[in-house]
């Protein structure tokens, strides 16, 4: 893929170090990782721009063990516009039993601005925590999703008569469960989320605050009647599990409004990190952290707090770093180590 021809990795349990010059190859391969969770790619839309130059497609395929069940062998495929997904020597249709067996967290230069862009953005990371922790999530997610989408249908044509209250029914059902399981999900997440941002910034007053998509203390069901006419006029739903979103708050204030560049890069770490830990201890399997240019925009002494705290989680986790990070050399010595050169990776230990 890329700039890698083809490259075989045998990375350590816990931190991998990936060092190399920009362009040698460190973000492709994080890149392949992450398809190999994900079936997709983070950079690109369409797997014709992640393929190989004169290559007909690419290959990724791992050996997934944790302590709690037995190893799985997993594999994705990628060609023009097709995908095929491998997990335990069985083809499957969908990507959901990949991200199941293969919990996987991304963290570029471009995660500081989550709090700043779109709510479609949070809403995907608060969802990939409770996917992980709550078995029946994804089956109300869909649910939600197909209801959402018939009723909009239907708002667009003018029958609201006839197919709006169907779609009102099934959207309570499955939109109340969607936010239950956030609700929870962040309840559980908040101690955690204290716990990281004292470790990394010194101060564990942050808050999170959910919002769930429509007036508090109204049903959704209610919501849904009440706005049916302004629905109509707008020709979409505006109320909702998919209008759900949340900020972090810090003495009752936005905290991307009194915090610097760096200590937005800590904070969004934190919450990250925190939802990596909480699924690495109520999920049932452990999650593979991908940080890309790890050192961007930390001093020394924050960079080493980051290592630091990673190094005491029980994560797996592959960082990038353009130099040698001298400034955390006790952190080093408890991890791999590769050097990634025109796309070939060297394991340095």
């Amino acid at each position: 893929m890329r700039n890698i021809e083809s490259a075989v990795l045998d990375p350590g349990e816990r931190v991998n170090l990936l060092i190399g010059e920009n362009g040698s190859g460190k973000t492709s391969l994080l890149e392949a990782i992450y398809i190999l969770g994900r079936a997709r790619s983070f950079r690109a839309r369409v797997a014709a721009q992640v393929i190989r130059e004169r290559a007909e497609s690419l290959v990724v395929s791992a050996r997934v063990a944790s302590q709690s069940r037995a190893p799985v062998q997993i594999g994705v495929r990628l060609s023009g516009r097709h995908r095929e997904i491998s997990v335990s020597g069985q083809r499957v249709l969908s990507s959901a039993e990949l991200v199941a067996a293969l919990p996987i967290l991304l963290i570029q230069p471009s995660s500081t601005a989550l709090m700043v862009e779109a709510p479609k953005a949070r809403r995907q990371i608060m969802d990939w925590g409770a996917f992980h922790v709550e078995h029946r999530f994804l089956d109300h997610l869909r649910g939600y999703s197909r209801a959402l989408s018939q009723r909009n249908a239907a708002l667009r044509s003018g029958k609201i008569d006839t197919n709006l209250a169907i779609w009102d029914q099934e959207m309570a059902i499955h939109g109340e469960a969607v936010a239950d399981a956030r609700h929870i999900y962040f309840e559980m997440l908040q101690p955690y989320f204290a716990a990281a941002t004292a470790a990394l910034l010194g101060d564990e007053n942050f808050v999170l605050k959910l919002n769930k998509g429509w007036p508090t203390g109204q049903t959704l069901l209610t919501a849904l009647a009440a706005e049916a006419q302004a629905d109509q006029r707008l020709g979409y739903t505006g109320s909702g599990a998919h209008k759900a979103d949340f900020s972090i708050l810090l003495k009752g204030r936005p905290a991307r409004l009194t915090l610097s560049r760096g200590q937005m890069k800590l904070l969004i770490m934190a919450l990250l990190l925190a939802q990596v830990r909480l699924v690495d201890e109520q999920g049932e399997a452990g999650c593979t952290v991908l940080i890309d240019d790890l050192a961007s925009e930390l001093d020394n002494k924050n960079l080493k707090r980051v290592m630091h705290f990673i190094m005491n989680q029980p994560s797996q986790f592959f960082a990038t770093f353009v130099e040698h990070p001298e400034c955390a050399a006790n952190v080093i010595a408890g991890s791999a180590m590769f050097h990634v050169e025109h796309g070939k990776v060297i394991h340095s230990n």
